[in-house]
């Protein structure tokens, strides 16, 4: 009976795990090369959270740190476990009550579970998009701040409750002054309106009335 090489014992427990730093990336391939010391292996897959009928991406890049795992010790079969802190990209929490994730471009989305809250800073744009409901609820206030304008827009906006402007209301480029009230419709300062208007029910003018045209009363026109 031959006996095993004690060298190629010891070459394959060597290979079993393998520190190292990403070389390079083949992102269409989902594939890394990988540096250990002056050795740079094959292009080898790496581990992802999931690869199935639910799929995740978020891919390495050249400098990571990361550990080789290579079945009966053969790197040309192993995969790239990714996601080691080193020097050059320390942790960026220091408490187990934090869950952040940190961009290269500046974004940060993170939970404090200590402190019940969910931040996300985004240097871009954000959009959400679904083809059924969109909810959110607040237990308190809800803030909604914009830089230049809101748009809202629907085939119906609906406000439950009172609303107040701290502004003016401006209705297709027609303000309406700077008090504006929709109870029995009170308004407070000057009002303009080009059209036509119909009441019905009675005026009451406590002041001069002006009249640049023709004043009708009932089918009756003065001379």
């Amino acid at each position: 009976m031959q006996s095993y090489p004690l060298s190629e014992l010891d070459r394959r427990l060597a290979n079993l795990i393998r520190w190292g730093t990403i070389e390079a990336a083949d992102y269409s391939a989902a594939r890394v090369r990988v540096r250990c010391g002056s050795v740079v292996t094959d292009w080898l897959p790496w581990v992802t959270a999931r690869a199935g009928g639910d799929v995740s991406w978020w891919a390495p890049e050249a400098g990571e740190q990361v550990l080789i795992l290579s079945p009966s010790g053969e790197t040309g079969q192993g995969v790239v476990l990714v996601g080691v802190f080193q020097t050059a990209h320390p942790a960026p929490a220091n408490t187990p009550d934090v869950a952040r994730m940190v961009f290269k471009d500046g974004a940060i989305i993170e939970y404090d579970r200590a402190a019940h809250k969910l931040a996300a800073t985004i240097p871009g744009d954000v959009m959400v998009q679904a083809t059924g409901d969109i909810t959110a609820k607040a237990g308190k206030e809800a803030t909604v701040e914009a830089g230049t304008k809101i748009f809202l827009t629907a085939p119906q906006v609906l406000v439950e409750g009172t609303l107040t402007t701290a502004g003016g209301h401006d209705d297709e480029g027609q303000t309406i002054g700077e008090e504006y009230k929709h109870a029995h419709t009170e308004h407070k300062g000057s009002y303009t309106l080009e059209g036509d208007m119909t009441v019905n029910g009675n005026v009451t003018i406590n002041g001069d009335c002006t009249v640049t045209g023709t004043l009708r009363y009932g089918a009756i026109a003065p001379l």
